[in-house]
């Protein structure tokens, strides 16, 4: 039992600074929410899912040093029904020292993309996709390789276009 203990206190710090205060707050303010949904991976089986659905490696090299991915999609009635709003999130994520990579807009939907950078390839990568009756957050711990992923871009449209 004692050991128990111990391991618990020793692992607890790790398992708590696994995400980032902005998705823990998400989480723990949505997570009892009607038609809430919320998934959590390791980068293992993320690269495993990916090897799986693609014909090229270029995903998962890109993503070899994903270590978590955390998904919650969360309607906008929630939001209501809490008091809370979105564009108070998007300011909480700002405080948690994410920086605004990228935000596009399409047919009223937005997407965004943050970046909080950590130590020895530890980033946080924080996706914030809203439509018109949902809101979709993705978070990603670990380093992506975007010269990888824009090389396999790159690839593909070469492709297409001998086609």
């Amino acid at each position: 039992m004692k050991k128990l203990l111990l391991i618990t206190l020793i692992l607890l710090p790790v398992i708590t600074n696994a995400q980032s205060d902005s998705f823990s707050s998400l989480r723990e303010n949505f997570e009892d929410g009607q038609d809430v949904v919320h998934v959590s991976i390791s980068g293992f089986l993320m690269r495993t899912a990916i090897w799986i659905m693609e014909e090229d490696d270029s995903w998962i090299d890109a993503a070899e040093s994903v270590k978590s991915f955390r998904f919650m999609n969360i309607p906008k009635s929630e939001f209501e029904a809490k008091g809370l709003r979105l564009n108070s999130f998007r300011k909480f994520v700002m405080k948690d020292n994410f920086q605004q990579l990228l935000t596009v807009k399409e047919n009223g939907d937005w997407v965004e993309f943050y970046m909080q950078e950590g130590e020895r390839n530890r980033n946080r990568y924080l996706v914030i996709a809203e439509a018109e009756d949902e809101v979709s957050v993705f978070e990603l711990t670990g380093y992506i390789d975007l010269e990888k992923l824009a090389l396999r871009n790159k690839k593909q449209i070469e492709v297409k276009s001998n086609l």
